[in-house]
């Protein structure tokens, strides 16, 4: 039994890696990215769901951490809710650059948006 959603979310995904042969070659990190991650660590691929949104104008130095922790040619999947999309985006084109992006079909500041993003 877990304590809360984000317990459950991250037993599960742990089940699927576990499932998909997975389980030794991936980590699950849980970090406050407004803070460093620290210089001895690189990842090839970080995946994010619905979580910068919640940040505000700190979404940007949370950015940086993600991008400061992916070796070069490594890969960030966001997927989230844009609403300074113009902003976001200029970010992005700074410090990477975009593979892909798929939208819901909605527009506005709070439609749902998912990047993948290489960085140089």
């Amino acid at each position: 039994q877990t304590d809360s959603p984000s317990e459950a979310s991250r037993d599960k995904a742990l089940i699927n890696m576990k499932a998909m042969g997975l389980d030794a070659r991936v980590e699950l990190l849980q970090h406050d990215l407004r803070k460093p991650l620290g210089e001895a660590v690189e990842f090839d691929l970080a995946v994010s769901s619905l979580v910068f949104h919640n940040l505000g104008k700190e979404r940007f130095h949370a950015y940086g951490t993600v991008f400061s922790a992916l070796k070069p040619g490594g890969y960030f999947v966001i997927g989230d809710l844009f609403p300074g999309l113009k902003q976001d985006l200029a970010y992005f084109n700074e410090m990477c650059e975009t593979v892909e992006e798929e939208g819901t079909g909605e527009s506005g500041e709070w439609a749902y948006r998912i990047f993948t993003l290489k960085t140089r």
